[in-house]
C-alpha cells in the first residue's frame, strides 16, 4: 500500500449539488466560458448525470477501487456531449494513471544513502504539459545546502533543485475537495534532479534525471527532519493559461460570486494549512493579538485562529459582498473592499495572512501590488504570512526585495502527513 493512501481519510459518501446547466454555442459567451473555467476546470462538471457519476468515481477512488472509478468515468465520458466537460473528464482520467503509475510503495530504508553522483548519470527524462492543462502543478524544490548538513552525502552541493508534479490529493481521493490537486507535496510526487526547461509556444518541457521510489521517501524524510526549514523553497514557476485567449487565469474582477457550500469546500482544501497557522500563532506566545485577512471569504479561517489564541481580534477583508455576509457572523471586524484599499490603518496589527496571491485566484504580474498595502498594516515585530491550496505566485526573491522585512521561511512541512507545502512568514523588523 501506498504512503498517500495509508493516509486517507475515511471516505464519505457522495452528494449531489445542483448546478444550473449551461449551453454553449459556436460563439460562446466569454464571461461564461471564463467562470466555468474558473470554477469548474479542475471542479465540477456542468451535467448534473456526468457529475454524478464523477462523485460516485471520486467515492471508489477513495476505497482503492481504482478500476471501478476509471469505468465511471468512461461512462461519464460516453454519454457527455459538452466539449468542456469532456476535457475535464478526459484531464481526471489522465490523472487516475498518472497516481497509479507513480504511487511510492517501497517502505523507508532508514539506513540508505543517496548516491547523487549514480543519479547524475541516469539517462535524462523528458516531461510535457500544455500550457492550459496543469502547468502549475509543476514544482521545483530549491535546496541551499549551507553547509552544515547532517547528510555526509549532501556535502559539497551548495544548491540542488529537485522538480516534480502534483498529484491527485488525499482530499480529492477521499471526495472532500473537487480540485484534483492541493498544496500538499508528497514523495510521490517527486520527479527527479532537474537537468533544463523550456518554454514553447504549445507549453512547458521540463527534463530530469529520475529518482528511485526509495529515493524519493528518503529525500522527504531529509526535507522534514531539517531544522532549518530557511534553507529549502518550493516554487511553482508555470502558471495555467486561458485556451483561448492565452491569458493567465484568475477569479473575476467583482470576487467570488458562490455559494458558502462551495466556499466551505475551498476552505477544507486549506486543512494543513489551517493546522500549520494554528501552531504558527502559538509558536509567538502571546495573547490579544490582532489578525487581518484582506480576502478572508467567508471567515471561517480566521474563526479557526481565533481559537488558537487567547484574546485574539479577528479583522476580515473581502471584494464580494456575499463572502462579507458569510463573514460578518463569524469575525469581530468585517469589510468590503479591495485588497489594495485595506480598510484598517497601517502598523495596526499583528499577523496579516494572505491566503489569495495564488493560481487561478490572482495574475502573477499583479502579486507584488496587491501584497504592498496588507503588509502595511504590519506592526513593527508582526508577522506576514503568505499560502494557500493552489500555488502561491511568488518566491522568496520578490520577498526579499520588500524594505524593512526579513524573510524567516518558506516552506511547513507535516510528518503526520508525509509532505511539505509553501508557507511564507516574514517578519516586519523596521
Amino acid at each position: 500500500m501506498s504512503i498517500e493512501a495509508q493516509q486517507s481519510p475515511p471516505p464519505r459518501q457522495c452528494s449531489v449539488q445542483q448546478y444550473p446547466a449551461n449551453n454553449y454555442s459556436d460563439d460562446a459567451n466569454l464571461v461564461a466560458l471564463d467562470q466555468i473555467i474558473f470554477d469548474g476546470i479542475f471542479r465540477e462538471v456542468s451535467s448534473r448525470g456526468v457529475r454524478e457519476l464523477l462523485l460516485h468515481a471520486q467515492l471508489h477512488m477513495s476505497e482503492g477501487n481504482w478500476c471501478t472509478a476509471k469505468s465511471l468515468c468512461r461512462q461519464a465520458l460516453d454519454r457527455c456531449s459538452n466539449e468542456l466537460d469532456r476535457r475535464k473528464l478526459r484531464l481526471v482520467l489522465t490523472e487516475m494513471d498518472l497516481y497509479q503509475d507513480r504511487a511510492v510503495h517501497e517502505l523507508l530504508d532508514a539506513n540508505r544513502k543517496l548516491d547523487w553522483v549514480d543519479i547524475g548519470r541516469r539517462p535524462v527524462e523528458k516531461l510535457f504539459e500544455s500550457h492550459h492543462d496543469m502547468p502549475q502543478s509543476i514544482f521545483f524544490i530549491r535546496h541551499e545546502n549551507s553547509g552544515v548538513s547532517r547528510h555526509h552525502d549532501d556535502v559539497g552541493c551548495s544548491v540542488r533543485f529537485t522538480v516534480g508534479r502534483r498529484l491527485l490529493s488525499h482530499q480529492y481521493r477521499a471526495g472532500k475537495i473537487g480540485e484534483l490537486h492541493c498544496s500538499l507535496i508528497t514523495p510521490t510526487m517527486l520527479l527527479g534532479t532537474l537537468e533544463d526547461q523550456r518554454v514553447r509556444e504549445d507549453g512547458v518541457v521540463i527534463y530530469y534525471r529520475p529518482f528511485l521510489p526509495a529515493e524519493k521517501l528518503l529525500i522527504m524524510h531529509r526535507l522534514l527532519e531539517e531544522s532549518n526549514m530557511a534553507d529549502f523553497e518550493l516554487v511553482y514557476p508555470f502558471p495555467v493559461l486561458h485556451p483561448v485567449s492565452r491569458e493567465e487565469l484568475c477569479c473575476p474582477t467583482d470576487g467570488w460570486q458562490i455559494s458558502e457550500e462551495l466556499a466551505e469546500q475551498l476552505e477544507e482544501g486549506e486543512e494543513i494549512l489551517r493546522e500549520c497557522s494554528r501552531e504558527f500563532l502559538r509558536s509567538l506566545k502571546k495573547t490579544g493579538l490582532r489578525l487581518f485577512d484582506p480576502a478572508c471569504c467567508n471567515g471561517i479561517f480566521l474563526e479557526d485562529m481565533k481559537r488558537a489564541v487567547a484574546d485574539a481580534y479577528t479583522v476580515g477583508q473581502d471584494l464580494s459582498s456575499n463572502m462579507v455576509r458569510y463573514a460578518r457572523s463569524r469575525l469581530d471586524e468585517v469589510h468590503c473592499g479591495d485588497c489594495r484599499q485595506p480598510a484598517i490603518a497601517d502598523n495596526s496589527v499583528d499577523v496579516v495572512f494572505c491566503r489569495f496571491l495564488n493560481s487561478e485566484v490572482v495574475k502573477t504580474a499583479d502579486v507584488m501590488e496587491l501584497l504592498l498595502p496588507p503588509s502595511r498594516c504590519v506592526k513593527v515585530g508582526g508577522h506576514l504570512v503568505i499560502f494557500g491550496h493552489t500555488p502561491v505566485l511568488l518566491s522568496a526573491a520578490d520577498l526579499r526585495q520588500l524594505n524593512g522585512w526579513k524573510l524567516l521561511s518558506c516552506v511547513a512541512g507535516s510528518a503526520r502527513w508525509n509532505g511539505i507545502f509553501q508557507f511564507y512568514v516574514c517578519q516586519r523588523i523596521s
